[in-house]
């Protein structure tokens, strides 16, 4: 009878895990879809108007218009004397915009790509220790846990996980670990567009402090809602590493430290070639607005 009782218990446990874990990724998606359908496309559309009438003023007319119908100057007609002609509203814009400011702009954007890389790093991770570890046909059995010891062979209170069944490692990286990940690029890419769209450089930052908010809120909930009994219990059981140790070399030592250099990479693929908030960008912010910033403190 308490066995009984024991394993309704345990099954009671692990379902409410679970639907707190379902329902934190449902609601990572809705928040996600929701700021691409409702608050990147404003931002978006008025950095593209702003530095559309930006480049019919400062090349004097000269200007093709791209796809979405903004001007955009032609090469070699640039005036720097029109920063006169521009609206002092206007030019304060354009002039807080994240691409007025390359280097701060690829700063905050590589901070959130490394930010996005240490999810996507947590769930690749989880997913490979769970495939590698022993199948077995029922999770009843007493080959499933093994008691952790320490370098004295003293037993450190928590369990390691050294087989389960196929079912259960289906489910969790089919249902869990995949759907985590698709969310987490797809977060990846949409931070990269509101944040280049933004305008303004304090609404940069707070911007990014919002998608940290989303991306860490499986975190604010486990916290938050679950008990913390249940909080130790569940941080006692561990997934068994595939491999223990290995000899020193270049690959193991060195390797991680490689997603540095492609966090770099992917920043300015990102910022150069991919970012579509601005198509056929000029580069042609940085001196006018130099010169409208240097006016402007002069008349100050």
């Amino acid at each position: 009878m308490l066995a009984k009782e024991g394993r309704w218990r345990h099954l009671a446990r692990l379902s409410m895990v679970l639907s707190l874990v379902i329902f934190t990724i449902v609601l990572q998606g809705y928040l996600t879809l929701e700021t691409k359908l409702l608050v990147t496309p404003n931002a978006v559309r008025e950095i593209r108007e702003a530095y559309g009438d930006f480049e019919t003023v400062m090349y004097d007319g000269h200007t093709n218009l791209t796809a979405f119908g903004n001007a955009r100057g032609v090469k070699g007609y640039l005036n720097l004397e029109n920063v006169n002609k521009m609206d002092q509203d206007e030019m304060q814009a354009i002039c807080t915009s994240p691409l007025a400011q390359p280097l701060f702009m690829s700063v905050i954007l590589f901070i959130w790509v490394v930010t996005c890389f240490q999810y996507l790093r947590q769930i690749l991770s989880f997913s490979y220790r769970l495939a590698m570890v022993p199948n077995t046909h029922s999770m009843k059995g007493r080959g499933v846990l093994k008691a952790e010891k320490d370098a004295c062979g003293n037993r450190t209170g928590r369990h390691v996980v050294i087989r389960t069944t196929c079912t259960v490692k289906i489910a969790m990286i089919l249902f869990v670990q995949v759907p985590n990940f698709i969310m987490n690029l797809f977060l990846l890419w949409l931070g990269c567009r509101w944040l280049i769209a933004t305008l303004g450089f304090g609404e940069v930052l707070l911007n990014a402090i919002a998608l940290e908010f989303v991306l860490n809120l499986h975190v604010i909930l486990y916290t938050a809602i679950v008990p913390a009994t249940m909080q130790t219990n569940l941080s006692s059981y561990l997934i068994d590493q595939p491999v223990r140790s290995e000899k020193p070399s270049v690959a193991n030592m060195f390797g991680a430290f490689c997603l540095l250099f492609v966090a770099i990479l992917v920043t300015f693929v990102y910022v150069v070639w991919l970012q579509a908030v601005l198509p056929d960008y000029n580069w042609d912010i940085a001196e006018p607005c130099a010169l409208f910033m240097k006016k402007a403190a002069f008349i100050t």
